[in-house]
């Protein structure tokens, strides 16, 4: 990797890149792209933008930034994509097959955005053996095998917990799995070499509620 992408972002910065490159590869029609359009559309002002891009455009200006056109649309998603790690394919595991998990792999086509679920992992024995758009979902017991028999594996995604967590740490930390998504009530936040993100939908419902109350800031 580029010495230019070696740089630590803010997690801020992180979070819009990724709403820029969503939004990026749902114009690909458009050669060039300019900072005031990407804005005006996810409601970011165009100087943070640039500001963003200036992170890692700097020995590119010339083939990314058009004066008068704008940013080159296909070259910013390379250079994004590069900094984000999704150039290349990422191995997933994943925690749960009830219907969280069961959506992630039917509805979000992971694979098409360069994450590759090579296993799928329950508890329940209704659950056990059932095929999920291809993938096997495997008994929860088999987790610690699997992943220590694993090539790679980079990022845990979870939607449910294993009945013996602190095995389960265990084995990821010496594996070098280096990601959690979590979807659950459970916290993560002490691991120290994870990266860890949790989504705590029940409190995402209850901000929605108070902006539906007091109106939009």
């Amino acid at each position: 990797m580029k010495k230019e992408f070696q740089k630590n972002f803010s997690p801020k910065v992180i979070e819009r890149l990724t709403e820029y490159l969503r939004y990026l590869e749902e114009c690909p029609e458009e050669n060039y792209i300019s900072a005031e359009k990407i804005g005006k559309e996810l409601k970011i002002s165009s100087p943070q933008i640039r500001k963003d891009f200036s992170y890692f455009i700097s020995r590119d200006v010339e083939k990314l930034g058009v004066t008068g056109k704008g940013y080159h649309t296909q070259y910013l998603c390379e250079k994004i994509k590069m900094i984000l790690g999704v150039h290349k394919t990422n191995n997933v595991v994943l925690l749960g097959a009830g219907s969280l998990g069961s959506a992630f792999l039917s509805e979000y086509h992971l694979a098409k955005k360069k994450f590759n679920v090579i296993g799928v992992f329950d508890s329940s024995p209704k659950k056990i053996g059932k095929k999920i758009n291809g993938v096997v979902v495997k008994n929860m017991n088999e987790l610690d095998s699997f992943i220590k028999l694993s090539e790679k594996v980079d990022i845990i995604l979870l939607t449910s917990i294993p009945a013996d967590i602190e095995e389960f740490l265990n084995t990821i930390t010496l594996k070098g799995v280096k990601a959690i998504l979590n979807f659950t009530t459970h916290n993560f936040n002490f691991l120290k070499d994870i990266a860890v993100i949790s989504v705590d939908i029940y409190g995402k419902l209850q901000e929605l509620n108070y902006w539906k109350n007091h109106g939009i800031a």
